[in-house]
């Protein structure tokens, strides 16, 4: 994931309109791994919220701001790894059909990342080498593998000598569930 930025906005209202932007209040900006945002003309309150606890994307138009081409965006925010807040909404966004859009997408593709660098976990099979041998590198395995396939990929690493039979043994039977 990188910190390019994917969309920035800010929000638009009459005021920032006659000002021709001198008077934004609001501030926004969306990279792969967080939705950036602040506020404030004298001081400034900056937030952030990573993109993989954004769960829904709403978009709310009054009259005003349909005239205006201009939309309020609510981000919904839910995930057991995340405590901020529930919900940001992003004020006055030009294009927000597009906006909400470009959101859930990099939420959904930040999520997918989420999911699966939470259930990697790492394995050391180089503990028992013999000594002089090359030292093997760490194996990294899914959780959500097949246990059948894991097995067979410790079969591997016996069959190459980076395993011992009672290190090989001892992890097939944590497979096993034994």
């Amino acid at each position: 994931m990188n910190e390019e930025t994917l969309w920035e906005g800010e929000r638009t209202t009459l005021t920032s309109l006659a000002s021709k932007g001198k008077l934004t209040r609001e501030r926004y900006r969306l990279t792969e791994e967080y939705l950036h945002f602040d506020a404030g003309l004298l001081s400034t309150r900056e937030e952030q919220i990573p993109t993989w606890s954004i769960r829904d994307v709403d978009l709310v138009q009054g009259m005003k701001q349909k005239a205006m081409g201009v939309g309020d965006v609510v981000v919904h925010c839910q995930h057991d790894d995340y405590t901020g807040r529930p919900s940001v909404t992003l004020e006055g966004i030009k294009d927000p059909k597009s906006m909400r859009g470009l959101v859930m997408e990099v939420a959904n593709r930040a999520r997918i990342h989420h999911q699966k660098r939470s259930q990697t976990t790492y394995m050391n099979v180089a503990g028992g080498a013999v000594p002089g041998a090359a030292q093997a590198e760490p194996l990294v395995v899914a959780q959500s593998e097949d246990p059948l396939e894991r097995i067979g990929k410790l079969n591997q690493l016996l069959d190459g000598g980076a395993l011992t039979q009672d290190e090989f043994d001892a992890q097939k039977n944590k497979l096993l569930g034994l």
